[in-house]
């Protein structure tokens, strides 16, 4: 988050980024992708596949007279929306799918997240989060009408059909995606998703789908006025990581 371009911070253009964290995951096979900005990691010892989304395929610049920056609004197109529903798919018996993403995966009805009252991850972000959501920063908003990445992940969950298309705003025509996860190999889970944008730490669920556990971590960049008053846990320094194991035993 904010890796990219953000001066305070240190930040670098998109093909130093690319060059010096993606190229050489592709280049060692370590990353599976077509060439798209979106792959998957199997880690075998753990079986776990990490499915990285890639949600802003809209066109690089907002077209020129517009007054609404569109481009920052989430857009998958079909071709992405299909690849992670047969990502899902394909995963090997007893695998379980974490999904990384830039920004939550959005209520379909808007409604605000639900904070996860049994975690203590971040116990005083209440406000963080309602002031952040409700204002509009806290998502950016979707130029696809409803949650293609949520549906998907509940068909998968359940173990059901799904063939739908979804509309799009602005001229972007329409998303679509069929897969049968009845066909789904044994065992196979959805774990979470992990996420950012929020600039603070949150572990919430939306009132569409509130089997789907939501991770919200902070960027790493602290300079800015502002960010990450909710956090619970504090870096030490300039570089911070958070570290996030999951038992699936239990």
């Amino acid at each position: 988050n904010h890796d990219v371009g953000y001066q305070d911070a240190g930040g670098i253009d998109t093909s130093a980024a690319y060059n010096k964290f993606i190229k050489p995951l592709v280049d060692a096979e370590m990353i599976v992708t077509d060439g798209k900005p979106y792959y998957y990691k199997d880690f075998a010892d753990y079986k776990i596949r990490v499915i990285c989304l890639y949600e802003y395929e809209a066109a690089a610049e907002t077209p020129a007279g517009s007054d609404y920056n569109w481009h920052y609004h989430r857009y998958i197109s079909s071709t992405q929306l299909q690849w992670f529903a047969d990502t899902l798919l394909s995963m090997t018996e007893g695998y379980g799918a974490i999904v990384l993403l830039h920004q939550i995966v959005w209520s379909a009805s808007g409604e605000t997240p639900i904070i996860d009252n049994a975690s203590t991850f971040t116990t005083g972000a209440g406000y963080r989060l309602t002031e952040d959501f409700l204002s509009g920063w806290g998502v950016l908003g979707n130029n696809v009408e409803g949650d293609c990445i949520g549906d998907v992940v509940a068909a998968f969950i359940a173990r059901e059909s799904i063939s739908r298309t979804y509309t799009c705003k602005h001229d972007l025509g329409s998303v679509s995606v069929s897969a049968n996860f009845a066909n789904a190999a044994a065992n196979t889970e959805f774990i979470c998703y992990i996420a950012g944008h929020t600039h603070a730490g949150y572990v919430v669920h939306l009132g569409d789908h509130p089997e789907q556990l939501q991770v919200l971590v902070p960027c790493g960049h602290i300079s800015s006025v502002g960010q990450r008053r909710a956090d619970d846990i504090r870096p030490d320094g300039s570089d911070n990581f958070y570290y996030i194991a999951v038992n699936r035993k239990r």
